[in-house]
């Protein structure tokens, strides 16, 4: 038994919480009556709850699992504070899509559990000033879905997805769809087992300033087409 700092009640701690949908948290993130003036530069997992009446503050959790605090701060980093040790995400569609003042993201240190996830597709579409993004060690055997995960990242500079378990995908096509900045990506190690279809990985936008692509190790064994993976490719 435990006494939660932002509850303030005793109750046994539950080691795992579950997430609303991606496309349910975007909606949130987009909100005005959210932001309240504020916007978001970065993603923190933060280790206890916010002071009451400071922020905005709204439960993100699934409706029977432990609660899920998200709030923005005066630092411009859009914290999630859960009681539970977890955070479980299923379901990462559009989760992130169009925080265009978001500069940097590691996913890998907000302790998000993404083992049941299925769909991370379009999750930081639209992220224009969006300049590096570390999903390098994060394990997501059951995702199927990987298409447009940085369209339209009009800053990104350099991605590190290095031993990235993505087993479960068998669609990467257009992951990084008019990203048109895109100097550097990191795979080395990437697990694409089941991809047959990389269609497009790199459309022209992409490959117009790409400078480096490490993929030293990447699995890839069932890929049946790369039709334009480099498109334009010049450098």
């Amino acid at each position: 038994m435990e006494t939660c700092k932002y509850c303030g009640y005793t109750r046994p701690k539950a080691a795992t919480t579950k997430l609303k949908s991606g496309s349910e948290i975007n909606s949130i993130l987009n909100s005005n009556s959210f932001l309240n003036g504020r916007r978001i530069e970065q993603i923190n997992r933060a280790s206890e709850g916010p002071d009451e009446g400071l922020f905005e503050v709204r439960n993100v959790a699934e409706a029977s699992e432990e609660p899920v605090y998200i709030w923005v701060d005066d630092r411009n980093e859009l914290n999630f504070y859960s009681y539970s040790d977890t955070i479980e995400i299923n379901d990462a569609r559009g989760m992130f899509k169009n925080l265009t003042s978001l500069d940097r993201v590691i996913l890998n240190e907000l302790g998000f559990d993404f083992d049941n996830c299925t769909d991370i597709g379009n999750m930081f579409e639209g992220c224009t000033s969006l300049n590096e993004a570390v999903l390098s060690y994060i394990n997501m055997p059951n995702v199927a879905n990987v298409t447009y995960l940085f369209k339209d990242c009009t800053s990104l500079h350099s991605v590190y997805m290095e031993h990235m378990n993505l087993s479960g995908a068998t669609d990467v096509s257009f992951m990084f769809e008019n990203c048109s900045n895109l100097r550097h990506v990191t795979m080395d190690y990437i697990d694409f087992s089941s991809a047959t279809d990389m269609t497009y990985l790199f459309n022209d936008r992409a490959t117009k300033n790409l400078v480096s692509v490490y993929m030293q190790g990447a699995i890839m064994t069932n890929v049946t087409n790369t039709t334009y993976m480099f498109q334009e490719a010049s450098k």
